[in-house]
């Protein structure tokens, strides 16, 4: 059409009309292809062997679950503290825990215990939540691990091998050991469920335990207990991810 239009001789030139139909037709969107009918009984004969483009694709999505997986580990709970929650600073721990309203306190019995902890606990004692801060310069006895996964998986085999006697845990519990950060640094995490070595009333019962040292070799453990079956897990549960998600340290 542009060669037309400049042609020496008018009499060559497109008018108006032909100029304006050409120009609308160049506008116009092109028709959609025929569609294809595709066939599957033959590649079902061959077996499906992915192509590198096909490799790439599944390892693009496997990379994106992947993501999204670390994301949830590393921010299991976004947005402001819920409703009918209040936050609580703990000189002994250097720490601000995030607890249900009305929750009980525990502190050790500074006659007996020098240790460093704080337990919150709702009034039925089904769940509590509990810090505890072991010291790196009090840590006489050397029971901090390298880092919190290390913490993590000392305590996750102990469980395994002999239980906890002080949480009636018997030997052998199933565990889900986790490693997580905490503010852009590694922590750790475990799900432990047993059944307590009570011979006359038997209870389950779940915990989820939160590891984090911090830059000056601290080791922090925070473990929300509740029971494993019943009306109390979704709620024990529901504690156990704002209380993690939610813990501040004066020093991290």
């Amino acid at each position: 059409m542009i060669t037309g239009l400049l042609h020496k001789d008018p009499a060559h030139r497109p008018d108006a009309a032909r100029v304006r139909a050409l120009l609308e037709a160049a506008a116009a969107p092109p028709a959609p292809a025929p569609t294809q009918v595709a066939r599957y009984e033959s590649e079902e004969r061959r077996g499906f062997r992915p192509g590198r483009r096909t490799w790439f694709g599944l390892g693009a999505v496997a990379v994106a679950a992947a993501v999204t997986a670390y994301v949830l580990v590393a921010h299991p709970f976004a947005g402001p503290l819920p409703g009918g929650w209040s936050t609580h600073h703990e000189q002994d721990v250097a720490a601000t825990l995030a607890v249900p309203d009305g929750y009980q306190a525990s502190y050790p019995d500074r006659k007996t215990d020098k240790s460093h902890w704080v337990s919150y606990s709702d009034w039925s004692g089904s769940i509590s939540v509990g810090l505890n801060l072991v010291r790196r310069s009090e840590d006489t006895g050397h029971s901090i691990q390298d880092s919190a996964a290390a913490q993590m998986y000392a305590d996750n085999g102990a469980f395994k091998q002999s239980g906890d006697y002080d949480l009636g845990m018997p030997a052998g519990p199933r565990t889900q050991p986790l490693e997580a950060t905490f503010h852009g640094r590694k922590a750790a995490e475990n799900t432990v469920t047993y059944t307590t070595n009570d011979s006359r009333n038997p209870l389950p019962r779940e915990l989820r335990i939160f590891y984090y040292k911090t830059t000056g070799g601290d080791m922090y453990k925070l473990t929300v207990g509740y029971p494993a079956k019943g009306d109390f897990v979704a709620r024990g549960r529901e504690v156990a991810r704002t209380a993690i998600a939610n813990l501040a340290l004066d020093k991290s």
